[in-house]
C-alpha cells in the first residue's frame, strides 16, 4: 500500500515547524529586514532549482520571479539592501547544480557507448 506524501513527510515537517525561525515566521511577529533575508535566500534557491526544470506550459507555478517582486517591496518600502547568501543556500545551489552535472555526465557516457 503506498503512503501518500504528506504522511512520508508528516514527520519531518512536524519537527521543521519547531525550529526556531519557523515559530518566529509563523508568529507573525518577524521584522521586515529578517523577512527580506530569508526571501532572498529563497529566492536564489528557486531560482536554481526552476532554472533547470521544464516548466513549458506551467510557468505560472515558477515562484523565483514572485518572490524577486516581493524583495524589490521590500527593499523599496523599508530601504533595506540586499544581504549575503547562508551557506545553507550556496550548498542547496552547488547540491542542484551537481545534479544537473552528473546527469549531463551520465548522459555523455551513455551516448558515448551508444555509439
Amino acid at each position: 500500500m503506498a503512503n501518500s506524501l504528506k504522511e512520508l513527510t508528516k514527520d519531518v515537517h512536524h519537527d521543521a515547524e519547531r525550529k526556531p525561525f519557523a515559530k518566529l515566521l509563523l508568529s507573525g511577529n518577524i521584522t521586515p529586514q529578517q523577512y527580506y533575508v530569508y526571501l532572498f535566500n529563497q529566492f536564489h534557491m528557486y531560482q536554481a532549482l526552476e532554472s533547470k526544470l521544464d516548466l513549458s506550459g506551467i510557468e505560472d507555478i515558477a515562484r523565483h520571479n514572485k518572490i524577486r517582486d516581493d524583495i524589490h517591496e521590500l527593499e523599496s518600502l523599508f530601504d533595506i539592501k540586499p544581504k549575503t547568501l547562508f551557506k545553507s543556500t550556496v550548498d542547496y545551489i552547488r547540491y542542484i547544480n551537481s545534479i544537473d552535472d552528473l546527469a549531463h555526465t551520465a548522459r555523455q557516457a551513455m551516448e558515448a557507448g551508444c555509439t
